[in-house]
């Protein structure tokens, strides 16, 4: 079985990019698939969505992988 790269972006903020991003990881999840999310974004909003849904329910992301781009601050 062969991956798929899904990419959500735009450059106009508020846009709803990182509630997209986050919607979908938790579909995939759903289905049962393996879901990484890497946050490009400066602001780092999916970083704080991941690290609050990890606080109020560390079960609930299952096996989702997260990481920060390097330059913005380092992984999560």
């Amino acid at each position: 079985m062969t991956g798929s790269v899904i990419t959500v972006a735009q450059q106009k903020g508020g846009s709803g990019k990182t509630t997209l991003s986050a919607n979908l990881a938790i579909g995939f999840l759903a289905q049962g698939k393996s879901v990484a999310l890497v946050d490009i974004d400066p602001q780092g909003s999916l970083g704080r969505w991941f690290m609050t849904r990890l606080e109020r329910d560390p079960g609930a992301l299952g096996t989702l992988e997260f990481a920060t781009s390097s330059a913005w601050g380092g992984d999560v």
